[in-house]
């Protein structure tokens, strides 16, 4: 099996495209940095344009949820407030007085291994 056979989404491994490691309360700055050292042969805008890409996508599907960490306050965000302070470039500074943060829906969680759990279920009758 060739390089070229590896499924990939954008140019970049698929890994990417699942992983953007969104865990609990991930500050996006950490993401990006994780990212770069990943893949170093992109640039941090080329990076930036995919994490993009994909939280929208998700936060699209309500698969994550975002809020703004100003000191000690958190505030939740709307999907769109926060998709759009995505395209501002301070959100991708390293900032822990003020960040931005992302976080997978504990529901959506449970929804992804119920279907991936189907859909082994079904391929084991094949």
């Amino acid at each position: 099996m060739g390089k070229t056979s590896r499924p990939e989404w954008a140019g970049l491994p698929i890994e990417y495209w699942i992983d953007l490691n969104v865990k609990e309360e991930s500050p996006l700055f950490e993401i990006l940095k994780e990212l770069c050292e990943k893949f170093p042969d992109r640039s941090p805008q080329q990076h930036i344009e995919l994490i993009v890409t994909r939280l929208t996508e998700r936060g699209r599907k309500d698969e994550i949820g975002f809020a703004l960490v100003n000191g000690e306050t958190t505030t939740d965000l709307t999907i769109s407030n926060a998709l759009a302070q995505l395209r501002l470039p301070g959100t991708w500074n390293v900032n822990w007085d003020e960040h931005l943060i992302v976080w997978q829906k504990p529901l959506t969680l449970a929804r992804r291994f119920l279907k991936l759990w189907s859909r082994l279920a079904g391929k084991r009758g094949d």
